[in-house]
């Protein structure tokens, strides 16, 4: 690589949205660079870049799996440099390299607008560690998109102040900063020009979005701004936190293009639990309350949240009314994760629940789920949706998604039909459920 002229160069994302958002920005500026020249397989890499999750040990598993086996690739060639980037650099800083001293380099969490500059470093053996503070207002304007052409991701705030006594996000991605409500909405023009019709709405809540601004701005402000945009067809909405919810949040899903979908992370419903994962002031009585108002106020709600199981302390008697309110909420969209003891947060030292009684708790809750899952699915059968259409999965048969289903996530709407084109909208009727997908078919 004497020169420098051409780096083939690949990376690997793991996590989150909000993570992808930064292997998007990553792509583009490298992209504009003399030197590189991006390279989707890592086998055909000069340099491969690892962008890190380091939220949860699952996270933190698949990560080291990934670091272990490009690292050996690099043995067999061509690959000369792995360089490790991301949030679990941040969380690990140099220990990473003890434990990977095959490791090239390491970059951790940051805007990225020096990346090449970076790698330019470590690839001529003068620095191997850059890691900056964790202060800065992102920028996102400049994307190579990764995602289908039809959809992408809005950050509209970096990093959260919430500081859930389980979670490390704080000092991983630092306190939140909201973007300017100008800058969100130059990046959604741009987006909106680059053929996107979906964008998605995300932070680490955007519940709090603007609150740290001079004047301060809301969440409803910028979106109301953003469904005034032409050529877009769908704004969706992520990561709420439950304690921000304001009443003028309820007008939201009235604004055009604003699709009745909200993702909103409880956690759990028990009073006691919510405090001590110090989930602000909610609370059962809270949540209950929020949840049946959005039902009765949000035609065609469709929700995703998470719950937590096998916090230190949970009783069964607690874990039991968690199982009730879920039976109750019938929430259309859940995900669950078994308590991970995360070092530095508060909840640390409390880790005194079995692993098999998490996991027999997360499994009786997913079992519950499957069972709502389907049923919703069920009684969609006959109904009319708009679907957007994603990709050919066979000869004739597309993979679809309505309003209720959110990219990667969630479950799909399957169509027949000949010459459909990614990124069009379509009129089906559901004649068929399968499990969590459904089966549909033009009208």
């Amino acid at each position: 690589m004497s020169g420098f002229e051409k780096i083939a160069i690949s990376l690997i994302h793991l996590g989150c949205p909000k993570n992808l958002v930064d292997t998007e920005k990553i792509l583009g500026n490298l992209a504009l660079q003399e030197d590189y020249i991006i390279c989707q397989e890592p086998e055909d890499s000069d340099v491969v870049l690892i962008n890190t999750c380091g939220f949860i040990e699952d996270a933190r598993k698949e990560a080291r799996k990934t670091i272990k086996a490009t690292l050996k690739k690099k043995k067999h060639g061509p690959i000369q440099a792995v360089i490790a980037i991301g949030c679990m650099v941040e969380l690990y800083k140099e220990k990473l390299l003890q434990e990977f001293p095959e490791l090239d380099g390491i970059i951790g969490f940051s805007d990225y607008k020096e990346i090449g500059k970076y790698i330019h470093e470590i690839l001529q053996e003068k620095q191997k560690v850059f890691l900056s503070e964790k202060n800065f207002i992102p920028s996102d304007d400049l994307r190579l998109r990764v995602t289908s052409r039809n959809y992408a991701y809005l950050r509209v705030t970096e990093g959260c102040s919430n500081h859930c006594t389980y979670c490390t996000i704080p000092s991983i991605r630092g306190e939140m900063r909201s973007k300017n409500p100008s800058q969100i909405l130059q990046e959604a023009q741009t987006l909106v020009a680059d053929e996107v019709k979906e964008l998605i709405v995300i932070g680490q809540d955007t519940a709090n979005y603007g609150k740290d601004l001079s004047p301060q701005s809301d969440l409803y402000s910028i979106v109301e701004e953003l469904s005034k945009l032409d050529g877009l067809k769908w704004i969706r909405i992520m990561y709420m936190h439950p304690a921000h919810f304001s009443e003028r949040f309820f007008q939201l899903f009235s604004l055009p293009k604003v699709i009745p979908y909200l993702e909103m992370p409880i956690q759990h419903i028990n009073t006691r639990i919510l405090r001590l994962m110090g989930r602000g002031n909610t609370s059962k009585e809270y949540l209950e309350n929020l949840f049946a108002k959005l039902r009765s106020s949000i035609p065609g709600l469709v929700l995703r949240s998470t719950v937590m199981v096998g916090f230190p302390g949970e009783t069964e008697q607690e874990f039991e009314e968690l199982l009730a309110f879920l039976k109750q909420a019938r929430i259309e969209r859940l995900g669950a994760f078994c308590y991970s003891p995360e070092p530095g947060t508060k909840a640390y030292q409390n880790d005194d629940m079995p692993a098999k009684v998490k996991k027999e708790r997360y499994e009786k809750v997913m079992q519950l789920q499957q069972e709502i899952a389907f049923a919703w699915s069920e009684n969609m059968v006959g109904k009319e949706l708009e679907v957007v259409v994603e990709d050919c999965v066979e000869d004739g048969l597309w993979q679809c998604r309505s309003y209720g289903e959110a990219p990667e996530i969630d479950p799909c709407v399957y169509l027949s039909g000949k010459k459909l084109k990614p990124g069009t909208f379509h009129r089906v009727r559901v004649i068929q459920s399968e499990n969590y997908d459904l089966i549909a078919k033009k009208i």
